[in-house]
């Protein structure tokens, strides 16, 4: 049986993926990184730790974390920038969101903007394919550090008036 795969163009380089299987969805047995593809909500589980979550659609989608469990990561790559609602994380109910993301302004500063969340109140993470960030290459990590806080890095391509991706709900 020949194996299907789908190629992106993941601004300039090319990610050729062999299995994408959106959350809930069975699949071919658990071998190497799960590659879980947007939808317009997708709720991570805890057995999908260390996923690579691709945001390929330019209609937005939101992908939910996880109940907070020390040791949990995930890793969000945008392929499509989104033109309307924008692609979101939220953290599970009385977590937040720490640590930073460096944004490049890709028609102005040529100098990284740091993008630091606020730990007591930051619960939500947005590219919106523009201001925000998110244009295609743009790319995020959380890591779950304590029962109420998910530490980020990641680099942002923005455009226009650069302005925060972390907000409150």
């Amino acid at each position: 049986m020949a194996v299907k795969s789908k190629k992106y163009d993941w601004g300039g380089v090319d990610l050729i993926v062999r299995s994408i299987r959106r959350s809930g969805e069975p699949g071919a047995a658990d071998v190497g990184r799960h590659i879980i593809a947007d939808a317009a909500t997708v709720t991570l589980t805890r057995a999908q730790t260390g996923a690579f979550c691709i945001w390929d659609k330019v209609d937005g989608a939101t992908f939910q974390l996880p109940a907070s469990e020390v040791g949990l990561e995930y890793e969000f790559h945008v392929l499509t920038a989104s033109t309307s609602v924008g692609q979101k994380i939220l953290t599970p109910a009385s977590s937040f969101f720490t640590g930073s993301i460096n944004q490049w302004d890709t028609d102005g500063d040529t100098k990284p903007i740091p993008d630091t969340a606020n730990a007591a109140e930051d619960d939500v993470f947005t590219f919106d394919g523009t201001t925000q960030g998110g244009i295609a290459g743009s790319w995020i990590k959380v890591v779950c550090i304590s029962s109420t806080l998910w530490y980020v890095q990641g680099l942002s391509m923005a455009s226009g008036s650069v302005t925060t991706s972390f907000t409150t709900t």
